[in-house]
């Protein structure tokens, strides 16, 4: 779990498909009621993690997907980074729903 930013909710992190590095880290984010999610915040939201002390620099994510909720699994736990990484990858399957309308 990513640490808690003032403006977040919940967030999750997972790995990503890209050309060039093998998974790069994403930041799935609901930001708090009122908050409302932009470039700003996501300015925000990166700079809070590659501040904190207990990331690792590698492990700061390159970009953040804001959406309602995040899915969870038949346990309770959060993740089912299958779910998510669907949601990043073929929105049309998306069991979350961006709230900016990304994807």
């Amino acid at each position: 779990m990513p640490p808690k930013t003032p403006q977040i909710q919940e967030a999750a992190v997972i790995g990503v498909p890209h050309p060039q590095w093998d998974e790069p880290p994403l930041l799935v984010a609901v930001p708090k009621a009122g908050v409302a999610p932009g470039d700003g915040l996501k300015r925000d939201v990166l700079a809070y993690m590659a501040a904190h002390p207990d990331v690792a620099k590698f492990a700061v994510p390159d970009d953040v997907l804001f959406v309602e909720a995040i899915p969870y699994g038949a346990t309770g736990k959060v993740g089912l980074a299958c779910a998510l990484k669907a949601c990043v990858l073929r929105p049309c399957l998306c069991v979350c729903v961006c709230v900016c309308g990304c994807v």
